[in-house]
């Protein structure tokens, strides 16, 4: 199944409608809000899944994954704050995310939580407009993306909000090899809690022992291993100095991921 691009409208609980090409295409739920929330959720690490079950779905992070968008992402956040007087390191902004934070700690210890509303909406316009402006695809992304899943039925499993990757694949194709493409919208909690992940594998009707797992970052590694997954994770140019003792392994490029998965598949 293939996302529907252009044509967001509430299908409920777990509703299908026709693609531009007439393929079924698989909506979530939507909920109201987009920003990350954790709400008093502390990561734990479950033990991990039986190795012995035949793995059989893909389970894909975005950003940082198919598309290299950090780096466009922090030079939207950073633009803003200086004009607010906040600037901030791209080191900082690198811990704040990969400990599922970001923006709104950067805005409160700026003293500018009055404004958080004005400043979001205008880093998400200059987010847009930067999109718009570059080609963020990772090279080989979709060969390897295609030929997975093939074999493997895949979900896209994003904290980006829908207009973004509508933005990013509109006309590409890369969407149609997803059977489900869940986003910010479709979840109350996001990364690290384990909400997406856990939708996503219902979605499905699968359980954590048939699925694994790519991600980039390290709390989308602690989404996938709370959710009982087993993650690969694929080393990006943003995250090039984050350590993840979670991982069933690290990959130095998208491409290592094929020949990962079909080995799970063949134990």
């Amino acid at each position: 199944m293939n996302y529907l691009l252009g044509h967001h409208r509430r299908v409920s609980p777990w509703g299908r409608v026709k693609g531009r090409q007439g393929r079924a295409v698989a909506y979530v739920g939507m909920s109201a809000g987009s920003g990350p929330c954790h709400g008093g959720f502390s990561i734990v690490t479950t033990p991990r899944t039986d190795s012995s079950v035949t793995v059989r779905y893909v389970l894909w992070d975005h950003d940082g994954v198919l598309v290299d968008t950090e780096p466009v992402f922090f030079e939207a956040t950073a633009r803003v704050l200086a004009d607010r007087g906040a600037p901030f390191t791209h080191a900082r902004w690198a811990e704040l995310q990969a400990n599922g934070q970001g923006i709104v700690r950067l805005i409160r210890e700026a003293g500018l939580a009055a404004d958080e509303p004005e400043i979001r909406r205008m880093r998400d316009r200059t987010y847009g407009e930067l999109l718009a402006e570059r080609d963020v695809l990772i090279e080989g992304a979709t060969g390897v993306l295609a030929r997975i899943s093939a074999r493997y039925p895949s979900v896209m499993v994003t904290t980006s909000l829908r207009r973004y990757v509508d933005q990013m694949h509109g006309g590409t194709g890369l969407l149609n090899h997803f059977r489900h493409v869940l986003t910010a919208e479709d979840c109350t909690r996001h990364k690290p809690h384990p909400e997406p992940y856990l939708r996503a594998m219902e979605l499905l009707g699968a359980t954590p022992d048939e699925c694994v797992a790519i991600e980039d970052s390290p709390r989308g590694l602690s989404a996938a291993r709370a959710a009982g997954l087993r993650c690969a994770v694929v080393r990006s140019r943003f995250m090039e100095t984050a350590l993840f003792p979670e991982a069933e392994i690290v990959l130095d490029s998208l491409g290592d991921f094929e020949a990962f998965v079909d080995r799970l598949a063949s134990t």
